[in-house]
């Protein structure tokens, strides 16, 4: 997971997060959201040299998109045992990530993120000159909150819920 910073694709739209969710109760903040959360926090604190700022830039969208998803700073800074001014510094623009990164962080497959692709789930998406796909990453995270109450994939990538057959 220790790419360069993408060069080429295009800017995602705008720095402004849209919030989904207006007062009333906060959302809690789904269980695989806060594992993916951790999981890149804890490769970017042990980053170092060229692997540092790809690091960073991943917790950074991925930050973001949970932003965008309407899940409170307060909930996200809590999660990640940093400020919630650090939430809303490093939160403030979505960007790209590739289907492989999201993929590990999120303990899911590719094909998994093939389907929400195909399912019209991921609408914005991106290749690189190497033929790597990459996606909007405040899109991985509500395709990836829309399971959180789903089964988790085991080690070999098959699924643990029940097929529906179809």
């Amino acid at each position: 997971m220790a790419d360069p910073p993408v060069s080429g694709l295009p800017p995602l739209g705008g720095s402004m997060i849209r919030r989904r969710h207006g007062g009333g109760s906060a959302p809690a903040v789904p269980d695989r959201l806060v594992a993916l959360l951790r999981r890149a926090r804890a490769i970017e604190i042990q980053a170092s040299g060229p692997d540092r700022l790809p690091a960073l830039q991943r917790t950074r969208y991925l930050i973001a998109g949970v932003r965008s998803a309407g899940y409170p700073d307060a909930l996200i800074a809590e999660h990640l045992d940093i400020t919630v001014d650090s939430v809303r510094t490093r939160g403030g623009s979505d960007g790209w990530i590739a289907a492989e990164d999201f993929a590990a962080l999120a303990e899911v497959t590719l094909d998994t993120i093939g389907q929400w692709a195909a399912d019209g789930l991921l609408l914005t998406a991106a290749t690189d000159g190497a033929g790597r796909r990459y996606y909007a990453a405040s899109e991985l995270i509500r395709a990836l909150a829309g399971l959180a109450d789903a089964p988790a994939t085991d080690p070999t990538g098959a699924s643990s819920a029940p097929s529906t057959g179809g």
